[in-house]
C-alpha cells in the first residue's frame, strides 16, 4: 500500500466513522502499514492532542481575559501605541476578553523536542507522545 493510499483511507475513515463507532486506536493503527508514515507516527499524536484541545476549548467555550492592574496604568500609557496593537489595551480600555484558542505551530521536527501548539492565555503545549 502506498503513502497516498493510506492517507486516503485514514482520512475517509475520519470522514466516514460516527461518534459511536470512531476508534481513536484504529485511526492511529492505520498509519502503521506504510514505512515512511510510520516514521511520522508523531505527527499524528500531534494531530489528535490538537483536535482534542481545539474541540474542548470550543465546546467549553473559553474566554481569555486580559487586564492591566490599576497601579500599573502608568506603563500602560508609556507603552501605548505596542499595548494597543499587540494586546488591544489602552488608556480608555484596560481589560481585553476574546475566544481562548489553541493554535498549531507550522512544521515541527519530533527529534528537535520543539513546540508543537501554543495557545492565546499563556500556555505552550509540547506532545511528549514521541518516543524519540
Amino acid at each position: 500500500m502506498n503513502k497516498h493510499t493510506q492517507l486516503a483511507d485514514a482520512l475517509n475513515y475520519c470522514l466516514n466513522a460516527t461518534k459511536v463507532d470512531f476508534q481513536i486506536i484504529k485511526f492511529i493503527n492505520s498509519f502503521r502499514t506504510e514505512s515512511g508514515l510510520k516514521r511520522s507516527i508523531d505527527k499524528v499524536y500531534e494531530v489528535i492532542v490538537y483536535a482534542l484541545f481545539a474541540t474542548l476549548v470550543s465546546a467549553l467555550e473559553l474566554k481569555v481575559k486580559v487586564s492591566v492592574n490599576d497601579k500599573k496604568q502608568y506603563l500602560l500609557e508609556e507603552f501605548s501605541s505596542f499595548a494597543k496593537m499587540v494586546m488591544c489595551l489602552d488608556i480608555n480600555n484596560d481589560t481585553n476578553t476574546q475566544n481562548a484558542k489553541v493554535f498549531r505551530v507550522g512544521v515541527t521536527n519530533a527529534a528537535d523536542r520543539g513546540l508543537d501548539m501554543y495557545s492565546n492565555w499563556g500556555s505552550a503545549i509540547l506532545d511528549k507522545t514521541s518516543k524519540s
